[in-house]
């Protein structure tokens, strides 16, 4: 019989690239000397890019409102004056669902500042509150590091914590198809407390229900499901505290997260699991016991079969950062420290860790090298630090984006400034991005935190010209992919390792198949060819430049793509 035995490689798209293009500046939004109109908070609904900017009336005043753009200058413009005049709704915190973008305003005409949940499709009559009632308004502290967070997809609908409207303006939990009609309160938590109302923590969609913490303030807080059926709260599990803000992640069919509970040492925070069942919430290891604060776990990702996170363990100085594993082919509930990143505690937000290619982008501080770029493939030896400012200086990179299989973020130039760099997570494959301009009064130029792949570009808020402030510009990495034929086997088992490597790869297969490899550089360049049908063999790549090569190999008239790392 004869017997079919299947590659045991990954398919990826194989991308040729060119740098050569600077970032153009799409519009001056806000034109005049000085001001800027600091675009962020973007978004992308129905092929329409949407974000916040700044308007300037009267020379000074500040009038920040929901811009629109279809990546050209003509295209770019104001989509809805939401608080007219000299107001500001400061459009924040978007994130697109089913063809909608929804996000939240700040509305101060009463004198208070609330703030309220809008919607739009892109055009300026698709854009509109999400609560009609005059007091409705979302939770004023909604998310403090995932702000895109708040609003959660469950079942065709979108979920998002806010207030009742009536006294004692209870949270609640609503519901929305994206329309006022069908916006509504899906979840109430009874509360025979009249003067202090429950407080419930934005849900997350996990086991096709909806988890969430609530409770009267004073008393603490619960932790519960929801779901479309029963169509009320069940109970899970008493005094737990679930901070949803601080991230969590779905690893092993469970649900990890940083919570407290307030019959523990001070209330204090550490990573917590539940597999929806009272007796499978726990904390999992109190790490810092001896701070009032606990060990504040944060930044939870899923990455090469284990569950990683950063917290503030109890070894001196107090709150040094490290890097946390968590492995279920050993036990899920077991924490192995991979690396100390920084002596210091490191705060993260939502772009300020990225997961890429395998690899774990941030920032980190070994007390050598300053604030600087650090990348982990999971390993304490492949967990280390990118001096991209050598010496004490730090380039404190932050807002990671992936785009054209590269990373890209906002870091210190060595001349002071914020600029733009980009890195394939190794120290030749990290530099600025290239048109800097040189401000004479401030050198270098600003980069904001924000930034989104549009139209094969990306776009950020940026300042490159002396004369104008900071505003909307597009780059073009010119990444394309090869048209190369997708295969859904091979007749031989191939495997190359290690993976990333020193420069020498070894490739063994089970047959002698005629193979054919071709290797190329990041920008297509073919810099090996190799022709083999023996069951093993080599190839010496040392005399190469660190980075990512792809690996075309072609057997039997079917083709194969692979990455390769050399670092």
């Amino acid at each position: 019989m004869k017997q079919l035995i299947y590659v045991m490689i990954i398919t990826i798209c194989f991308y040729k690239t060119s740098y050569s293009q600077n970032p153009v500046l799409i519009k001056d939004i806000a034109p005049s000397t000085g001001p800027s109109s600091n675009p962020n908070n973007f978004a992308i609904v129905n092929n329409k890019l949407v974000f916040a900017a700044n308007l300037y009336s009267g020379g000074s005043s500040v009038n920040r409102e929901l811009m629109v753009s279809d990546g050209t200058s003509a295209g770019t413009q104001l989509l809805k004056d939401i608080m007219p005049g000299n107001n500001s709704s400061e459009p924040s915190a978007m994130i697109t669902i089913n063809n909608k973008t929804y996000f939240i305003i700040s509305d101060n005409s009463s004198g208070i500042l609330v703030l309220k949940p809008w919607v739009t499709d892109g055009t300026a009559l698709g854009t509109y509150p999400l609560l009609k009632h005059p007091t409705a308004r979302i939770d004023n502290n909604p998310g403090l590091y995932n702000p895109k967070h708040i609003f959660i997809a469950y079942q065709g609908l979108v979920y998002f914590s806010g207030y009742d409207t009536i006294p004692p303006y209870n949270n609640v939990i609503y519901q929305t198809d994206g329309t006022q009609q069908g916006t509504k309160i899906a979840i109430r938590l009874p509360n025979n407390n009249s003067l202090v109302p429950n407080n419930l923590t934005s849900p997350i969609a996990f086991l096709d229900k909806l988890f969430f913490c609530g409770g009267p303030n004073a008393n603490g807080s619960n932790l519960y499901k929801y779901d479309t059926v029963l169509k009320a709260p069940v109970l899970i599990k008493n005094n737990v505290s679930m901070y949803e803000f601080r991230g969590h992640a779905i690893y092993n069919n469970k649900l990890y997260f940083s919570g407290s509970s307030p019959i523990n040492f001070l209330n204090s925070t550490e990573p917590w699991v539940t597999d929806g069942t009272d007796s499978g919430t726990y904390e999992i290891q109190n790490l810092n016991a001896n701070s009032g604060w606990g060990s504040e776990p944060i930044g939870f990702n899923v990455m090469n079969g284990k569950l990683y996170f950063f917290a503030y363990p109890i070894l001196s100085p107090q709150f040094t950062t490290y890097l946390y594993a968590i492995d279920s082919t050993q036990a899920d509930t077991i924490i192995t420290p991979i690396k100390k990143i920084s002596n210091s505690a490191v705060i993260y937000k939502d772009q300020d860790i990225l997961k890429s290619n395998n690899l774990l982008y941030f920032m980190g501080n070994d007390s050598i090298n300053g604030n600087e770029l650090w990348v982990s493939d999971g390993t304490t030896l492949g967990t280390k630090s990118i001096d991209i400012i050598s010496g004490s200086g730090s380039s404190t990179p932050y807002g990671f984006t992936e785009y054209c299989n590269e990373v890209y973020f906002t870091g210190v130039s060595n001349t002071g400034p914020y600029i733009l760099y980009k890195s394939n997570g190794t120290l030749s494959g990290t530099s600025k991005v290239p048109g800097l301009v040189s401000n004479p009064n401030t050198p270098g130029i600003a980069i904001d935190r924000d930034k989104i792949v549009f139209n094969n570009k990306l776009f950020f808020g940026g300042q490159f010209d002396t004369n104008i402030g900071v505003e909307l510009y597009a780059y073009d990495a010119q990444c394309n992919p090869v048209n190369i034929p997708k295969i859904t086997s091979l007749l031989y088992e191939l495997k190359i390792f290690p993976n990333p490597s020193d420069g020498l790869i070894y490739i063994h297969k089970k047959n002698r198949t005629m193979v054919n490899i071709s290797i190329f550089d990041i920008n297509g360049k073919e810099v090996l060819k190799h022709r083999f049908d023996e069951e093993k063999t080599s190839l010496d790549l040392s005399k190469q430049g660190k980075g990512f090569y792809y690996l075309k190999i072609q057997a039997n008239n079917e083709l194969q793509v692979m990455k390769l790392t050399l670092q």
